[in-house]
């Protein structure tokens, strides 16, 4: 079955793929105006799909490393375990707290016990 891409003032058929569950269509430079455009099958509307104009949003704009900082970036799969483990190592100050906190609940209830 042949598939229609159709708006308000233009109409057009675009190159299809068909799968065993869906139809694929590829819009390339067949599109000239951004809007909607509804699907139609023998003038049966299936579903509507929007396109914009512009494709700035499309780009991919990356950080460069300066950007980033020297520090983060690494440039080997060494160097990534290296810099995960030195951080690891800071993150690994809760323990210390959990065994004060600890310490000074047990301190708290042998305070309340022997001197009630």
């Amino acid at each position: 079955e042949i598939l229609e891409l159709r708006s308000q003032s233009n109409s057009f058929i675009p190159k299809q793929r068909a799968f065993e569950s869906h139809v694929l269509l590829e819009v390339k430079d067949e599109l000239s105006k951004a809007g909607n455009y509804k699907v139609l099958n023998d003038e049966e509307s299936i579903t509507t799909l929007s396109f914009n104009h512009s494709r700035e949003e499309n780009k991919s704009n990356y950080f460069t490393a300066t950007e980033l900082g020297n520090n983060n970036i690494a440039y080997s799969v060494e160097d990534l375990v290296y810099k995960l483990n030195e951080e690891d190592g800071i993150l690994n100050l809760w323990k210390y707290f959990v065994i004060g906190a600890l310490f000074f609940l047990i301190c708290e209830l042998l305070i309340l016990k022997f001197l009630k």
